[in-house]
């Protein structure tokens, strides 16, 4: 009952939500403003402007809650916007990144942590810093299957804690990403994963490093969106 009633919830939030967005779009692009609602996302809006087709794309998460569906405010980790969030976005990234006017927004109820903020601080272009070969080790982890080959629960948590050690970013991008490297191999090794499997994972995480920063770029937050009622009260006053 309690999973059905939060279900509930999380439509009755994505509803207002979706309501309040549609009327900003509609409002600011008037004739050419497209919606179309699901798919793969929560919502996709489009418009004309100076002859261009623009779009984006719109995921709403409503703000956390207990078993019993209270209010359990807690800001979104790196590790949950990898696998919830970038994850599932970055498996039909080609069409996203295709056009230099799509745009991916996450509309959250809560707020996000620090470094997961710092990911659309700097300029993507040969980026190299702790949060950002962070967030490739989660994507590439899952997207390669290493969490798979980890036996215990232990390590797969390991896995999923595992960050950067201190480097100074002085040293420039090839350097740290040899630095970080050897030491996210030496971990993977010390853990028993099977180094057929590290190869593959270490393929996967050269890659994201060609797709990620180009994602990032078109990646929009608007955390601490409010409760639904909050949002309710918004829509009220938009249609004043």
């Amino acid at each position: 009952m309690a999973n059905g009633m939060q279900a509930k919830a999380g439509f009755d939030y994505q509803d207002t939500v979706t309501l309040f967005v549609l009327l900003e779009h509609f409002r600011g692009h008037r004739e050419s403003a497209r919606v179309r609602p699901e798919g793969s996302d929560d919502l996709v809006l489009s418009w004309t402007e100076a002859g261009l087709h623009h779009e984006t794309s719109v995921q709403i998460k409503k703000p956390k809650t207990d078993a019993l569906g209270n209010r359990k405010p807690e800001p979104w980790s790196l590790s949950e916007v990898a696998r919830a969030l970038f994850l599932p976005a970055l498996a039909r990234s080609v069409a996203l990144s295709s056009s230099a006017r799509a745009r991916q927004i996450y509309i959250l109820g809560d707020s996000v942590e620090g470094d997961v903020r710092e990911l659309l601080v700097f300029s993507p272009a040969e980026r190299m810093d702790a949060p950002y070969f962070a967030l490739l080790h989660l994507l590439a982890k899952d997207r390669s299957g290493l969490a798979n080959e980890s036996a215990s629960k232990a390590n797969k948590t390991a896995l999923t804690q595992w960050r950067p050690p201190v480097a100074s970013r002085s040293q420039g991008r090839a350097a740290l990403w040899d630095t970080w490297g050897r030491s996210l191999r030496q971990y993977l090794i010390d853990r028993g994963i099977d180094t057929v499997r590290i190869a593959d994972y270490l393929r996967e995480l050269e890659v994201l490093d060609c797709l990620v920063p180009r994602f990032l770029e078109q990646v929009e937050f608007r955390e601490a969106y409010g409760s639904e009622q909050e949002v309710s009260e918004r829509v009220c006053q938009a249609c004043e």
